[in-house]
């Protein structure tokens, strides 16, 4: 499990981007902590298969 900040580092992108598409539905995440500003926690797994396929995207990969 990772937070948003590793998330970030590992999709090359900024924490307020992973936020956002967490919250959107774009970036699966395990669960969101309580609270309204409560953070959410990701798999790993899943965010470097995300990191993967962006790059397949951009045709870097």
């Amino acid at each position: 499990m990772i937070g948003v900040a590793e998330a970030a580092a590992v999709l090359g992108i900024s924490p307020a981007t992973v936020t956002r598409w967490a919250a959107s539905g774009k970036l699966p995440y395990l669960r969101k902590l309580p609270g309204k500003t409560g953070a959410f926690v990701f798999d790993a797994s899943l965010v470097r298969r995300a990191a993967q396929a962006r790059l397949r995207k951009a045709g870097l990969g």
